[in-house]
């Protein structure tokens, strides 16, 4: 399974290129066309947020081929809290994003990261016009971004949210996708997931 990769840094970046259908695969005859945002981490400093709450999970050690899925403790009803939220900063638009920060990169993994909310059973297989669908974060295999340093991908996740979310708190599945041109290359990844509540103008 192959997925282009498009660059983007920073909140903003993200979110255009999650409304352009940055990185749109071919859909089988029986899905329906979808955005399908794919993202390049980028260095920490270049993705500040304007932060309401942020849900942390405890850091995952991740290897292909097996997917990993975390339960993001305190965000039961997240949208009722996002709706309550908005009723406060009616001049503002409340979103929730899925951060992953990741350790110290030095080359790519060897496969990319296919991201699902409350979707715990998401495999390869899992079509991304699923409802928790919310987009594939690539590792580039040539000049790897800030090489030596943290970094992190931010994906929008307000519509997945509504679509797939009931009463129980969060959870967030990563679905490795491995790269067939580097089989050699399966590194294991540390990353933390935090979904966060963010602020943006209206």
């Amino acid at each position: 399974m192959k997925r282009p990769a498009a660059g983007v840094t920073g909140l903003a970046a993200v979110l255009l290129a999650a409304a352009a259908g940055c990185g749109n695969d071919t859909p089988a005859p029986d899905q329906p066309l979808r955005p399908q945002p794919t993202v390049e981490p980028a260095p920490q400093a270049e993705a500040q947020l304007d932060t309401i709450h942020q849900y942390p999970s405890a850091v995952l050690q991740l290897a292909a081929p097996q997917p990993a899925t975390v339960q993001l403790a305190g965000t039961e009803q997240l949208t009722a809290r996002i709706d309550t939220e908005a009723a406060r900063e009616p001049d503002a638009d409340i979103e929730a994003v899925v951060i992953l920060d990741f350790g110290e990169l030095t080359t790519s993994p060897g496969y990319a990261l296919i991201v699902f909310v409350n979707t715990p059973d998401a495999d390869l297989d899992t079509p991304t016009s699923a409802p928790g669908f919310i987009g594939t974060v690539a590792f580039p295999h040539r000049d790897p971004p800030a090489a030596g340093q943290p970094v992190r991908a931010l994906l929008p996740a307000t519509d997945a949210i509504r679509a797939s979310t009931d009463s129980d708190a969060v959870r967030v599945t990563l679905v490795p996708d491995p790269d067939t041109d580097h089989p050699a290359s399966r590194a294991t990844l540390e990353v933390r997931v935090t979904v966060t509540l963010v602020r943006a103008p209206a």
